[in-house]
């Protein structure tokens, strides 16, 4: 009897970390070693000067769709996308414009819960309406729903300059999308 008493202690002190850690394992919202997908919708005002095609302001809605890769252990991706649009001739016809720019950003979060913030900095490749590499700063927030997607509010500024100086301001709303497990 004793030796059967000290095999079930045996076996209970060796199952209790087993279980207290099953219960202890929860969703990881940090974005670690996660590549995704982003996908958006925003607004894009651009002013353009200094073109001799033509000079003044437009807008126009744009898709973003982007692929995103894990760079470091803290939740940073670098995103590799482009945004598609449209918006209105700014000589007054009411031509419709395309929006074109491939895009290249690194975007840093702050947070490991469902709700995060985040900053992001990249280049853009203006190719529509003129041709304008530009420079571009962002900020946001994003709300994790799960380990694995979570929606996202953000804005940003842009500036470039090749066929016109043009200076951007973008907002919008989109969705990440994220494969595996993090950590």
């Amino acid at each position: 009897m004793n030796a059967a008493r000290r095999l079930l202690t045996t076996i209970l002190c060796l199952a209790a970390p087993a279980g207290a850690a099953a219960q202890a394992i929860e969703w990881r919202l940090d974005h670690r070693n996660q590549p995704s997908v982003l996908g958006g919708v925003l607004f894009e005002e651009l002013v353009a000067t200094a073109s001799n095609e033509f000079e003044g302001s437009f807008s126009g809605a744009l898709a973003d769709l982007a692929v995103g890769v894990p760079l470091d252990d803290e939740g940073g991706e670098l995103f590799l996308g482009a945004r598609l649009g449209t918006g209105a001739d700014p000589d007054g016809t009411g031509r419709a414009r395309r929006l074109v720019a491939p895009h290249l950003f690194y975007r840093s979060y702050a947070g490991e819960e469902a709700w995060k913030t985040w900053f992001d900095a990249g280049l853009l490749l203006r190719i529509e309406p003129l041709v304008a590499p530009s420079a571009r700063v962002g900020i946001g927030v994003q709300y994790d729903f799960h380990e694995n997607w979570g929606a996202w509010a953000g804005a940003g500024a842009s500036v470039g300059y090749w066929d016109a100086l043009l200076v951007g301001v973008d907002a919008g709303v989109g969705v990440q999308f994220r494969f595996g497990t993090a950590g």
